[in-house]
């Protein structure tokens, strides 16, 4: 008995301590911040960054997040037709681009592979592909999908190998 009520107290001070750490009662894991913020709050760079990119986009919002422990900052917008989110570093580098997709626009071995998947019949919430910028490497999509209450992100390469979920 003894035993049982140590542990419960020594559990209850690892939360506690995770919590103070790091605001989470998993010690190390990471967690993302984000606010909106004005235009204003915005570094010059980022700014003149997202309108030599997408030249007449229509920006709608700002935000600020901390992504493992760096700031970046998004611009959300509408580039045409396009519904952009565009990460940057506060020098004004472009860390990220995602663009959501209609189905139609994935490629078709993303879209057969998803169908043929267990998830292939649930209803498809939205759909981006994700591009990390300077390295080179093809984009992802991200199919989201609602099931039983719960968000699940499907990822997928291109040629429609399943990489994991979110």
């Amino acid at each position: 008995m003894k035993r049982t009520a140590y542990s419960k107290h020594l559990r209850t001070w690892v939360i506690a301590l995770g919590i103070c750490i790091g605001g989470s009662p998993v010690l190390g894991q990471a967690h993302e911040q984000e606010e909106v913020i004005a235009e204003s709050a915005v570094p010059k760079p980022v700014l003149a960054a997202v309108k030599k990119k997408y030249p007449g986009g229509s920006v709608l919002k700002y935000e600020r997040e901390v992504e493992a422990g760096k700031t970046v900052y998004e611009a959300k917008l509408k580039w045409g037709e396009r519904q952009i989110d565009a990460k940057y570093t506060p020098e004004g580098v472009l860390v990220e681009e995602e663009e959501i997709l209609r189905e139609a626009d994935l490629p078709p071995a993303v879209r057969a592979a998803f169908a043929k998947s267990a998830h292939g019949k649930a209803a498809i919430e939205q759909i981006e592909r994700v591009t990390k910028a300077g390295q080179n490497t093809p984009p992802i999509y991200e199919i989201e999908v609602r099931i039983d209450g719960k968000k699940i992100e499907l990822l997928y390469d291109a040629s429609g190998a399943f990489l994991g979920q979110e």
